[in-house]
């Protein structure tokens, strides 16, 4: 990417955290540091689109000199200190693409000011010990890379906001997509904009080398051209404002390039809640660690909510970039199998492990609702993924659950940002480091004579592929189980036929192959192997009653196998720092 791509790109995203994030009240000031720091702008409370504007003609445009990121840090302090000459519980949002070796020196003091530090590492050379601010002082880090048709950067600055952090006057973030697009051919597609949601609705485009051709239409038919935008072609940014509340559907739009080179182009939509009594849909990222080590893997998790309630049956999708020029798509399932730990409750996991490199991986969530198939359903208590270390995407307050006004939802659209990743250990030559998935949901009931077991098949990596075998255990006590796995008694399973990872896996063991007990109960458990003698740890343990028996030698039979079907209150300070080297990108 060259220089002035990167500045743009910083401009465009900042302008939109500006202009359509930042809630009204918000103080923001703004530091630019390279070689040295200067001050751009000093508190100043968002009252109105003039203060808004007036922020953005004051951001950085220009590269200089190499990266201080301490020096940018203490002109922060600096100018937090202007409202009540302290700067403990003000925000920072540090953005850099440089490395400074002299970053370490300055950690411990940025920890003990009490402010709260939200990092963002733009490209490769970003300092590899960025994340100590973010991990010390209770911020949020993120990453983008230098692929200049994803919206990463700009994904980022959307889900920092320094308000009330009420769902029902923060911007919802709708639809963040971007391509590559030849000349003489469009990007095109759609975004649903459901009963929840309509106010202040916002598309913001953003182009690499000159303005194409816009056309949106809304549900009703109605077409918005360029003639509707509010174009700055410094910063290669367009916008079309809807007046009023956006109408409910779906809204298409289309992109053509009459430019004569290939180039990138981006969309954005942001909405606001229309009902202060309805709360809005909303996505939250949550990714357990922010830094692992080969070859353990990143679970990732959206929650998808309304309110105080969680919705399923939703189709949620996590995109990681890699930093490669290449997405990876992963289904995030809420099917209580493998990452996964409960059905249903609005908690949507996947896992990923298959790292081409070392470095930081971002991670995005998109969500689509289908009217009519998702469900809104109270809260479970032990559902909520909870790490110190985790890095999430904002939680918000809403209105309280006896308080909503739920209606049928329609279809909607929803994008968040997970989080960022840094992994280290990748070797040159892969390798088969990863075993199946622990089995979640292991039942065991009695028919007959028989006992019959069920359980989601992992796979042969986690939960992708085909299992080689499996290890099944059975014991008069569930401790034995979890204490001494290969001390139980084992059942013959040699004929079992195993399915991919995703299926209903069945065994019918006869009450004839168990061992002899007087126990009125018998607990089961089971790993699965793979190809590299990989082991699964012990699943969830299963129960079922029985008879008293004498013991006989007798295999297991096999059921033939189906296939699956599928900070409150008032405003505080929010500082912008923004920093990068002279060879990539300076400002």
């Amino acid at each position: 990417m060259s220089i002035a791509d990167r500045i743009t790109r910083l401009r465009q995203a900042a302008q939109l955290f500006l202009l359509w994030i930042l809630e009204q009240g918000s103080i923001v000031g703004i530091v630019k540091f390279d070689h040295e720091s200067i001050i751009q702008k000093k508190l100043t409370e968002i009252d109105s689109m003039i203060s808004r504007n007036e922020l953005v003609s004051n951001l950085p445009s220009e590269p200089k000199g190499r990266t201080d990121i301490c020096g940018g840090l203490r002109r922060g302090f600096e100018v937090l200190r202007g409202d009540d000459k302290q700067v403990a519980g003000d925000e920072i949002i540090l953005l850099t693409d440089g490395e400074d070796r002299n970053v370490t020196y300055c950690v411990d003091e940025v920890a003990q000011s009490g402010a709260i530090v939200h990092t963002i590492a733009l490209g490769r050379s970003a300092d590899p010990g960025l994340e100590q601010f973010s991990l010390r002082t209770g911020g949020k880090c993120f990453s983008a890379t230098d692929n200049l048709n994803l919206t990463g950067l700009i994904d980022t600055f959307s889900d920092i906001s320094s308000g009330s952090g009420d769902d029902i006057t923060t911007p919802i973030q709708l639809l963040s997509t971007g391509t590559k697009t030849a000349p003489g051919t469009q990007f095109s597609g759609s975004v649903s904009v459901d009963s929840t949601v309509g106010n202040n609705t916002v598309f913001i485009f953003t182009w690499q080398l000159a303005q194409p051709q816009v056309s949106v239409r809304s549900p009703r038919g109605n077409v918005y051209n360029n003639s509707h935008l509010d174009t700055d072609p410094a910063v290669r940014t367009a916008c079309l404002t809807l007046p009023g509340v956006a109408e409910s559907g779906t809204w298409s739009f289309t992109v053509l390039n009459s430019h004569q080179t290939t180039q990138n182009f981006t969309l954005t939509v942001i909405s606001k809640a229309v009902n202060e009594c309805v709360p809005p849909v909303i996505v939250t990222g949550i990714i357990q660690k922010i830094e692992v080590t080969y070859p353990e893997p990143i679970i990732i998790t959206g929650m998808v909510s309304q309110g105080n309630r969680l919705i399923t049956q939703a189709n949620v999708t996590v995109i990681v970039d890699l930093d490669n020029g290449k997405l990876l798509r992963l289904p995030a399932l809420d099917d209580g199998a493998g990452p996964d730990t409960t059905r249903d409750d609005g908690f949507y996991t996947c896992l990923f492990y298959d790292y081409p490199q070392d470095g930081r991986y971002s991670v995005k969530l998109e969500v689509l609702g289908e009217g009519g198939r998702v469900l809104v359903v109270s809260p479970k208590e032990h559902t909520t993924p909870t790490n110190p270390a985790s890095c999430k995407g904002r939680v918000r307050r809403s209105v309280d659950f006896d308080q909503q006004n739920h209606k049928g939802l329609g279809n909607f659209s929803r994008s968040a940002v997970g989080g960022t990743v840094k992994v280290t250990g990748v070797p040159d030559v892969p390798q088969d480091n990863f075993p199946p998935s622990r089995v979640t949901d292991l039942t065991a009931s009695l028919i007959n004579d028989s006992i019959l077991l069920q359980w989601t098949a992992p796979g042969d990596d986690y939960n992708v592929g085909t299992v080689s075998s499996y290890d099944v255990r059975v014991s008069p006590t569930p401790d034995a189980l979890r204490n001494s796995f290969s001390q139980a008694h084992r059942l013959y399973t040699s004929s079992l036929y195993v399915v991919p990872a995703g299926q209903k896996q069945t065994l019918q063991v006869p009450l004839t192959a168990l061992p002899a007990t007087n126990q009125s109960v018998l607990f089961f458990a089971l790993r699965a192997s793979d190809n590299a003698k990989l082991t699964s740890p012990t699943s969830s343990i299963a129960n079922s009653p029985i008879v008293t028996f004498a013991r006989k030698a007798h295999k297991a039979t096999v059921t033939t196998p189906s296939s699956a079907s599928s900070r409150p209150g008032s405003a505080v300070p929010l500082l912008l720092s923004l920093g990068f080297i002279s060879s990539l990108c300076n400002i």
